[in-house]
């Protein structure tokens, strides 16, 4: 079996097939791309690498990270940074900024630390306030609980509710050798941030919860599970609408709303690595495509009519979600299976209507503008060798890449 050291003495990096406007016809890079890190348009020197994927503030004014126990904040315009926030006992995993601002004008972050699924998993939730200068970040609330993951939402789109999740107990326990109560298996809470309680404890799920999202219309939450299951939820009465599976038995990983709310995607793994489309009001699967194991990373067209996910062996594929029929795939040539293994694509998103950007598990960022016929690419020169993958992913707007290095620095690209 590759490990990563070996993965990155031997990753070439080419590519077998690449998205395109017309078929047969690679699209040409955009000016000064390839890019490696050292065409940067700017760096920010963490001086330890961090577990957390960086967040942007809505505005991108403020970008969040986690180093060590403590969530640094710094101005993504200077690269300054402005707060560092004290209170997680444990290393920081994973940080949000809410898209909406409060009453007064603050931004809400949300920061988890802690091995997920364990007792110690820990939630933060701060206010930021800001007098244009400098930035104070306030503790509001802590919960031993975790966010969700693989694309999970944190805040509600109005930001007035926050996600959080009680996964530190399963179905069976195993020294007692009896079933668990309703209350200790793994739970999703709505919690109120004004008023400071949980509005809805939505219980029902039998194991680990790995993402939880929600309708872009804030009335209808999804969930997905390892026992198999997907769940619809009313967002407003807690009520559980559908239940989604299971689908041969496989761990369901992650789970997307379509833009209209009508429809959601669910990754699943085991015996094989599928995406299931199914109707929300019906319940009916519509299509399933077919992987070969790992299936995480999903994400929707703006106008809903694409799917793609990133999947083993370093593959992304776009299908229409009605017929499961492939229309675009973009695939590593890679003769050995176990380096397609380690070459996941994740963070896969859409950025408009026909722009894809993704990453490999080893850092490289690619981008494809299918409307713009060009494309583009941000990784490691020769110089910038190293002997494993980043722990984080990377972050990005329309405008913006910042991608972390397990060098301890943040690189700053323009889109």
């Amino acid at each position: 079996m590759v490990n990563q050291k070996e993965f990155l003495e031997w990753f070439t990096g080419a590519i077998e097939t690449e998205f395109s406007s017309s078929p047969g016809e690679p699209l040409p890079w955009a000016p000064g791309h390839p890019k490696q890190w050292s065409s940067a348009r700017a760096a920010i020197q963490l001086g330890q690498e961090t577990q957390s994927t960086p967040t942007l503030s809505a505005n991108e004014e403020l970008l969040g990270v986690g180093v060590g126990q403590d969530v640094h904040v710094y101005r993504v315009a200077t690269q300054e940074r402005l707060a560092v926030l004290k209170g997680h006992t444990d290393v920081v995993e994973a940080v949000h900024f809410s898209n909406q601002t409060t009453a007064d004008g603050a931004r809400l972050l949300v920061s988890h630390s802690g091995v997920i699924l364990g007792d110690a998993s820990q939630v933060v939730l701060w206010k930021l306030c800001s007098d244009g200068v400098s930035v104070v970040g306030e503790q509001v609330e802590t919960f031993g609980a975790q966010l969700g993951l693989y694309g999970s939402s944190v805040f509600t789109p109005d930001g007035k509710l926050l996600f959080i999740s009680n996964n530190a107990s399963t179905q069976f326990d195993e020294e007692d050798g009896i079933s668990r109560d309703a209350e200790s298996l793994p739970t999703i809470h709505l919690w109120d941030i004004a008023g400071k309680t949980t509005l809805l404890q939505l219980c029902g799920h039998t194991d680990a919860i790995q993402c939880v999202t929600v309708s872009s219309d804030g009335s209808l939450l999804a969930s997905a599970a390892w026992d198999g299951t997907a769940r619809i939820w009313d967002a407003v009465t807690g009520a559980c609408l559908k239940v989604l599976g299971q689908f041969d038995g496989g761990q369901l990983w992650s789970v997307a709303f379509s833009p209209s709310g009508k429809h959601v995607a669910i990754s699943q793994e085991s015996p094989w690595g599928r995406v299931h489309v199914c109707e929300v009001n019906s319940g009916r699967t519509l299509s399933t495509v077919k992987f070969h194991i790992w299936t995480r990373s999903l994400t929707w067209s703006p106008d809903g009519s694409k799917v793609a996910c990133g999947a083993d062996p370093g593959t992304v594929a776009v299908w229409d979600p009605l017929t499961g029929e492939e229309s675009m795939r973009w695939a590593l040539k890679l003769d050995d299976f176990g380096m397609g293994t380690m070459a996941m694509p994740r963070g896969l998103r859409f950025l408009g209507q026909d722009k894809i950007i993704f990453q490999l598990n080893e850092g490289t960022v690619y981008v494809y503008d299918l409307a713009g016929h060009q494309k583009y690419q941000f990784g490691r020169g020769p110089e910038d060798r190293q002997s494993k993958f980043p722990r984080a992913e990377m972050a990005c707007s329309a405008r913006l890449v910042v991608i972390p290095d397990t060098d301890g620095v943040l690189r700053l690209f323009d889109l």
